[in-house]
């Protein structure tokens, strides 16, 4: 066991018999115990190590020695499973028999290395709300109604021609502790025909964050990964989700290992920006999960000791979802029958019924293996693939599928992204053979139903390079695309884009492509932007595709997410075609308003919608802006109190002091507060603010506590004989339990005792008495007599 300096044996007949037996090597004299201060090059590490003389070897437990800083080495373990420091390598020591100091010298590879988790200090095992925080049952109603008229063929307004009516799609979805419950639909009506309504979608979904999983039934699309095609569905699935633990890292993140001569300073920069700082000992160490952005750069590590002597090292990193980390898992398995016609007829599925099942797992930081298989009656399909790292500037992928039964052939896909010094480059080839089939291209089983069938591509290149310039910091970009169909469609494209900051808020860009076979098409759209004040920008632009040109300046003002505020839009682009256009949108607490008045060509139009949500939790109906994941009600007690989220204006409370905040994070943290200065004198508040942790598609109450019931008593305690009751007298209400302390001259203070209660004393001279409450209360101090 470590023991401190403190405990030294000082016994000079024992400090004697050490340097006897140091100097009589090879001697007998096994069973001497001695307890030294460790020093490893010349550091003192503070700490007292428990060593054992053995016939003239010195030995130490393993644990003790790992203490220290060395690492027991198998090349020096004894019989009992102790190590003798002699037979280390690359470690050489020295006592100091007076000190009773032992002295290390040791290389980078016989210390231990010591380890820092750059990602400690994140929240782990997920996140826990306020109490006060509770999760409602509750109903949403999303809702996008469009109207639109167009003009006849004389160029006048009509609402004669099918393109005129209006249309709504409506989102809903139940929740409560049993799941959510969607169902999505379009219901339209258009001039001269009768009214028309699809169902999208409808799914309950039950999300477990303790275990990561997702439970769906109804319609739903299946799993995938890079090279498997994902089809729609009617049936069960079991999904993994990381969403719902926001703070897991499921990417390898760099790590960073090196050795300072003395205790020292370790800054470490992701492109130049300072992104994690940690005191390190002598010694070697490793700070791993870095926390870096997904992609491609270079890091800086600054190297700093007490004397401000600074050592700087400079690698390339990269880093990629594509990767998992070691023992991490992600899979999603459903079974059901295929969905056909979406957004076009509403119940169209087939009877033939499939299993699709995916997996990837992270068997190292290095290496993530996947694999996928899909089924039906008539056909089967699995695969495999790896993902891996190209050193530190990259990823690679290669996958391997075959089919058999009603299709059967092989598909090859390969990819590669490499990131360095501001060179991107990327590349991805998919390759079938004979007549390789997925789900998502299998024919119906009905056979009097009409079928389209998108077969997997026959070749599929894709390749892409990131070229910076060497004056400054544009970069220009060149693509290329190969498709080759099974029924002999080729298409070859090459592209290339270029953007530049020319001066301030003013950036020029360029984008052309090119067909290499077949039309031989070739277009070009070039502009500058200019950024402007009050979220303004405005566009320039000409383009050029075939024989037409075009050109043309687009003026928008963008719109915020808070209620009160607006946006518009102009555009005049002339050429072969006229398109103009203007738009102005507005935003209040119920909802967004857009309006929009557009030519094109011969042809105008003029559409209006409204955009917002019903919601239904926490005992209130209310009208707000749509909500697409999750919200919460604020209960303040009373009317126009002041809610705030996240430190910004969230609105007011209604009548009854509620107040509904949309576009929460779901399975994070959301801090909301109220103003206290807003509430009557008379209310009691609990609390101000109350961290919000909803879980996904769902809602939360926020209940500050507050209470304008009871009124507050402000009054004098005084004995029969009008003298004051002393002070650190204290008290109890007797029917609401609160309790009080008597003040200086007899002062009280009670928040929620009710008119007429009894109070009961327990004086502080000595003695027992009571006071009653009045029945009313005055604006003034009470006087309160206690017999």
């Amino acid at each position: 066991m470590l023991r401190p300096r403190c405990v030294r044996l000082g016994s000079a007949a024992f400090l004697i018999m050490l340097a006897i037996l140091q100097s009589a090597a090879g001697q007998s004299g096994s069973g001497r115990d001695a307890y030294l201060e460790a020093v490893i090059n010349g550091l003192p590490t503070g700490l007292v190590a428990h060593f054992e003389y053995r016939g003239g070897t010195l030995v130490v437990a393993p644990d003790e020695l790992r203490s220290l800083g060395l690492v027991p080495q198998p090349v020096a373990r004894t019989t009992d499973g102790l190590i003798d420091v002699g037979r280390m390598k690359d470690v050489t020591y020295a006592i100091d028999v007076p000190a009773q100091i032992i002295r290390f010298t040791a290389a980078d590879s016989a210390m231990v290395r010591r380890k820092f988790d750059a990602q400690s200090v994140r929240l782990r095992g997920g996140i826990r709300p306020d109490d006060s925080v509770k999760s409602v049952d509750g109903a949403v109603l999303n809702y996008l109604v469009f109207g639109s008229t167009t003009t006849d063929s004389r160029n006048v307004f009509s609402l004669d021609g099918r393109a005129n009516g209006f249309s709504a799609a409506l989102d809903a979805h139940f929740f409560s502790s049993a799941g959510t419950l969607s169902q999505s639909g379009i219901v339209g009506v258009a001039s001269g025909t009768a009214g028309q309504s699809i169902r999208l979608d409808t799914t309950w979904s039950y999300d477990d964050p303790h275990s990561l999983l997702i439970y769906r039934a109804g319609d739903l699309i299946s799993g995938g990964l890079l090279w498997t095609r994902p089809f729609r569905m009617g049936g069960v699935q079991v999904q993994r989700s990381f969403a719902l633990r926001p703070d897991l890292i499921t990417m390898p993140l760099p790590a960073l290992t090196g050795s300072a001569a003395v205790p020292s300073t370790v800054d470490v920069y992701f492109n130049n920006v300072k992104t994690y700082s940690q005191n390190v000992p002598a010694g070697p160490f490793e700070i791993s999960n870095l926390p870096v952005l997904a992609g491609g750069g270079m890091q800086r590590v600054v190297v700093r000791d007490a004397l401000g002597r600074q050592t700087v090292t400079s690698q390339p990193f990269y880093a990629s979802p594509k990767l998992l980390r070691k023992g991490l898992y992600d899979f999603s398995v459903e079974a059901g029958v295929r969905r056909y016609s979406y957004s076009v007829k509403s119940n169209d599925y087939d009877s033939d019924p499939v299993a699709s099942a995916t997996l990837r797992g992270g068997l190292s930081d290095r290496l993530t293996v996947e694999a996928h298989a899909e089924g039906a009656s008539s056909l089967i399909n699995g695969g495999a693939g790896i993902v891996f790292p190209t050193g530190n500037v990259g990823v690679a992928s290669i996958a391997v599928a075959g089919s058999g039964g009603q299709g059967s052939g092989m598909q090859v896909s390969a990819g590669v992204e490499v990131a360095f010094d501001r060179f991107h480059l990327f590349g991805r080839v998919q390759q079938t053979w004979s007549n390789y089939r997925d789900l998502a291209s299998l024919p119906r089983a009905q056979r009097d139903a009409p079928s389209i069938t998108l077969l997997p591509p026959r070749q599929l290149y894709q390749a892409g390079i990131t070229i910076p310039s060497p004056w400054d910091a544009s970069s220009v970009t060149l693509t290329y695309s190969r498709l080759r169909s099974v029924d002999g469609f080729e298409q070859d494209v090459v592209g290339a884009s270029y953007a530049r900051a020319l001066w301030k808020n003013t950036t020029l860009f360029a984008n052309a492509f090119g067909e290499l076979h077949g039309s031989g098409n070739i277009g070009v759209f070039a502009g500058f932007t200019v950024a402007l004040d009050d979220g303004v920008s405005a566009t320039a632009s000409i383009s050029r595709a075939g024989k037409s040109l075009t050109g043309g300046i687009d003026i928008s003002k963008s719109q915020s997410s808070e209620p009160g505020t607006y946006g518009w839009n102009l555009r005049d682009h002339e050429g072969a075609v006229t398109d103009r256009a203007a738009g102005i949108s507005y935003r209040t607490s119920l909802g967004k308003l857009t309006a929009t008045a557009q030519q094109f060509g011969r042809s105008s139009q003029v559409t209006g919608q409204m955009e917002g949500s019903i919601a239904a939790a926490g005992g209130g109906i209310f009208l707000a802006n749509r909500i697409d994941d999750t919200f919460a009600v604020v209960d303040a007690g009373a009317p126009d109190v002041s809610v705030s989220y996240e430190n910004r204006p969230a609105g007011r409370t209604d009548a009854h002091g509620r107040m509904l905040i949309t576009g929460l994070r779901a399975f994070e943290p959301n801090l909301v507060t109220i103003d206290p200065n807003n509430l009557p004198v008379n209310a009691v508040v609990a609390r101000t603010k109350a961290s919000v942790v909803p879980s996904r598609r769902g809602a939360v109450l926020v209940d500050f506590g507050v209470s304008t019931e009871k009124t507050p008593v402000r009054g004098t305690l005084r004995d029969e004989n009008g003298k004051a009751i002393a002070v650190g007298s204290s008290g109890t209400a007797v029917t609401s339990q609160e309790k009080f302390i008597v003040g200086y001259d007899g002062e009280i203070y009670l928040d929620r005792a009710s008119p007429g209660e009894t109070l009961d004393v327990q004086r502080a001279d000595g003695g027992n008495c009571r006071a009653v409450l009045p029945r009313v209360y005055s604006a003034r101090m009470e006087t309160l007599t206690c017999r």
